[in-house]
């Protein structure tokens, strides 16, 4: 037998480790615990292990019906009982035809594709992962040294004057910079003397690296110079940035990269086709616009970092600590005795055998029986009270080990936190944050939103922090123009309960706050394709009332469908969709057979616009405040962007002056059809 999923040949043996019976009676086992993959729904009430218990014993499902009072536990001689009609489909399902005639043999399955053409095809998209599977293909071939060779530094500079384009990089405090006639290296200081405007020419690999080590080596630049990465991440933004990568895609013959003169030789190469590739897809203002400026102030916000309250800190951490040990105590008396809650495979053996909960779904490789967040969230949903417990545990134990234990363990010399901010990373524009991720600091929790307070100011400063205040429903009404959203923006009420009035029909003072819960998951959920089905998860009521749900809120603002259809239709015709600042973002998948495959990418559509906007009006805020604080000479630092958030640290007799810049410079960063709002504390 061949297993797809772990990739290898199984004898007789293997299906027995496997699928725990011999492979005659396979069938048998999957007609009782079912398949939710393939929808054969088995027995409910008998689990995996309960399955091949009884199957091992009674030999078949038959056999099994035959001597029914013989089964034990008697729960699972009730459930087969009263599912017998459901075993008997399930196991009609999971046997496979064997009279079908074939009019063909094996070996004209054995086919081959046309590599080479399917090895262009790959280069084309950059897959590499999927490049390599085909098997080594011819390297191309090398740059040789004499297509950039080393110069005298003086040579270098008298070829600055007829150089069209430049190319640089940083080793060890020296700038080797390199135009078509050869490279050559000097310190930082003389380097840029020597270039002058020209460095905001040239092109480098990551610009945010390059200035903090301009910095490092005493020369502070204002402005990022041209940068391969981040044109390479405007025009694929979610695709591979690294050098090797764009090599390949662009079909660049790649150097060795690792020296100053492979890297040099391929931005060389790579900078025209970087710059017609940016103009032919529209999206040089995105470049020069937002991702550029952003350069010298993420790189600012790195080197300033954020003080931390390691003593605070360590206070949660001994709370978190002792609620992990009640919810342990808790979860063993729930299942009715102690396991490692941190394996899978126990656990599973707990919820599914132990407690005869239902398998909703199985892992890709091994096919056990999945224990992932969403599994247990359904179960949770379907009343199950040990899931939920589980979910408690976890949130806790991540928090803990993941925020609480380990950023004090990250403070750098000075005790603050320096966060890496990446600008080239995901696929809507939005900032991510690593070393730590700061980003994914719970906030829906009370403990989460405590983890936030451990981020403090040095003594004779104060915290600003500014909220964008439902910046992505904003961006739904300007480029949805719906009257009634417009208007309900425009008077400032509460979108949320406005919403709630007019989907179920009553006036404002009548929301209750279950109808005004209900509306704020419709609103934040559409904007990321939200359908039915999850709606009624998140909402815990049925399919049905999810729906009706949905429907009302289309019936009341009619201009979002036409909206959300447009944009879908938009990515059918073109592959892509922009946001309000024509950040492009591609779409696989609109026109795939694959159910699941065309409803992640219209998701992903509607999503692009709404995210991609919220992201770029972000981004524009946080380079306009930089710069405003920097012309008019307040004592004030930008130093986290988190979720809608800016953070910054303020001299405290100029905080409130501060605050008011930030304000007005966010709601004034663009103008839309809805004002935009910051909430501003100090």
């Amino acid at each position: 037998l061949w297993h797809t999923r772990l990739e290898r040949l199984l004898d007789e043996q293997g299906v027995a480790e496997v699928f725990g019976v011999p492979p005659g009676q396979v069938v048998e086992v999957l007609a009782l615990e079912g398949d939710a993959s393939d929808n054969i729904p088995g027995c409910p009430g008998v689990g995996e292990k309960t399955a091949r218990e009884l199957i091992r014993r009674f030999g078949s499902v038959a056999a099994l019906y035959q001597h029914l009072s013989e089964v034990t536990p008697p729960k699972a001689q009730k459930a087969l009982a009263e599912n017998r009609e459901l075993v008997e489909l399930s196991r009609t399902l999971v046997e496979l035809k064997r009279d079908v005639a074939l009019t063909f043999d094996l070996e004209q399955l054995a086919r081959r594709p046309p590599l080479p053409e399917l090895a262009e095809f790959y280069r084309s998209l950059g897959f590499a992962s999927l490049l390599s599977e085909l098997g080594p293909a011819p390297s191309p071939p090398p740059v040789s040294p004499s297509e950039l060779a080393a110069l005298p530094w003086e040579e270098l500079v008298r070829s600055l004057e007829k150089a069209d384009l430049l190319a640089c990089r940083l080793v060890d405090g020296q700038l080797a910079v390199a135009c078509a006639q050869g490279f050559a290296s000097a310190s930082a200081e003389k380097a840029l003397a020597a270039l002058g405007p020209r460095f905001f020419a040239a092109w480098c690999y990551d610009a945010k690296a390059l200035l903090s080590g301009l910095r490092d080596a005493g020369v502070a630049v204002e402005r990022s110079c041209q940068d391969a990465m981040l044109a390479a991440y405007v025009l694929a933004p979610g695709e591979a940035v690294e050098l090797s990568a764009l090599c390949t895609r662009y079909r660049v013959p790649a150097p060795p990269l690792a020296t100053p003169e492979g890297e040099l030789s391929a931005l060389l190469a790579l900078a025209p086709k970087l710059r017609q590739a940016l103009e032919a897809e529209g999206v040089v203002g995105v470049y020069e616009k937002l991702e550029l400026p952003l350069v010298p102030v993420l790189e600012d916000m790195e080197r300033v970092g954020v003080k931390l309250d390691v003593g605070f800190l360590a206070e949660l951490s001994t709370k978190v600590a002792a609620l992990l040990e009640a919810r342990e105590r808790e979860i063993f008396a729930e299942a009715g005795g102690s396991f490692n809650i941190n394996s899978p495979k126990q656990l599973a053996e707990v919820l599914f055998s132990w407690k005869g909960m239902p398998v909703l779904r199985r892992t890709s490789k091994t096919r056990a029986p999945s224990t992932d967040a969403d599994v247990l969230q359904e179960l949770a949903l379907q009343g199950f009270r040990l899931p939920a417990l589980i979910l408690e545990y976890r949130e806790l134990s991540k928090l803990k080990s993941t925020y609480l234990d380990a950023l004090p363990k990250q403070l750098g010399p000075d005790g603050r936190i320096h966060t890496r901010f990446n600008q080239a990373v995901t696929a809507t524009g939005r900032l991510s944050s690593s070393d730590p991720n700061l980003q994914n600091i719970p906030i829906r929790s009370e403990l989460g939103r405590e983890v936030r307070r451990a981020f403090v100011a040095d003594a004779g400063k104060l915290l600003v922090v500014a909220d964008y205040s439902q910046i992505e429903l904003r961006v739904l009404a300007h480029l949805s123009r719906d009257p009634a959203l417009v208007s309900a923006f425009e008077r400032g009420e509460d979108i949320h309960a406005a919403t709630a009035a007019l989907v179920f029909g009553v006036a404002s003072e009548l929301v209750t706050p279950d109808m005004r819960r209900a509306a704020k998951t419709i609103n934040f959920g559409l904007i990321y394709g939200m359908g039915a089905y999850a709606l009624s998860r998140e909402l815990g009521v049925s399919q049905r009332e999810a729906q009706a749900f949905i429907d009302a809120y289309f019936a009341r603002l009619p201009r979002v469908r036409e909206y959300l259809e447009g944009v879908k239709e938009e990515a059918r015709r073109t592959g892509k969709v922009r946001t309000l600042f024509g950040r492009v973002r591609h779409i696989a998948g609109l026109d795939s057979e694959n159910a699941n495959v065309r409803g992640n990418a219209e998701r992903m559509a509607i999503n692009a616009p709404v995210q991609g906007t919220a992201a770029d009006l972000m981004k524009l805020a946080m380079i306009r405040t930089y710069e405003s604080l920097k012309a008019q000479g307040f004592p004030a630092r930008l130093l986290l962007q988190v979720h809608d958030e800016l953070v910054l640290e303020a001299q405290a007799e100029a905080a409130q002056d501060v605050a008011s810049l930030v304000k007005a410079t966010m709601e004034g960063v663009a103008s839309l059809a809805v004002p935009l709002k910051a909430d501003v504390g100090v």
